[in-house]
């Protein structure tokens, strides 16, 4: 396949529908009205479970592509040498909003999963993360610009 790079959801899955490309990686969100109508066909979602969103489309590990999954998430961050105290009082926040039936459902009608963490867990999932794209990048031979 042939990466080509695009500037935002709109350019590439307005090419998708036109024919253009016959494979993308979009978002849940941007995609799904599209797979709904039936403009688009969902063929398998990049996490390691299925979604409860699309309960039929299989994940990428069903479909023997175990360890390619590749997620969108957000997450808070502050910068290095902030106090711990201060980094406590921001997780036990973010962990209160985001447990708010209210901020959770609005999370979940934008096709998010809301998730929370500790700092030490974040920081885990963060350096797996950079790991795991640094030996993608350095097999693929990708040039840093």
């Amino acid at each position: 396949m042939l990466h080509v790079p695009y500037k935002g959801a709109g350019p590439v899955l307005s090419d998708l529908i036109g024919g253009h490309l016959q494979v993308a990686v979009p978002t849940l969100g941007s995609a799904r009205p599209f797979v709904n109508t039936g403009r688009l066909r969902a063929l398998g979602v990049a996490t390691t479970q299925r979604l409860p969103a699309l309960p039929q489309v299989p994940t990428v590990a069903e479909s023997s592509l175990r360890g390619n999954e590749c997620t969108t998430w957000y997450g808070l961050t502050a910068p290095g040498g902030t106090p711990a105290s201060v980094v406590a009082t921001l997780n036990a926040a973010a962990v209160r909003v985001i447990a708010d039936p209210g901020v959770s459902a609005a999370l979940v009608r934008q096709e998010l999963q809301p998730v929370t963490n500790t700092p030490t867990e974040f920081g885990t999932f963060l350096k797996a993360e950079v790991d795991k794209w640094a030996r993608v990048v350095r097999l693929a031979k990708i040039p840093l610009e």
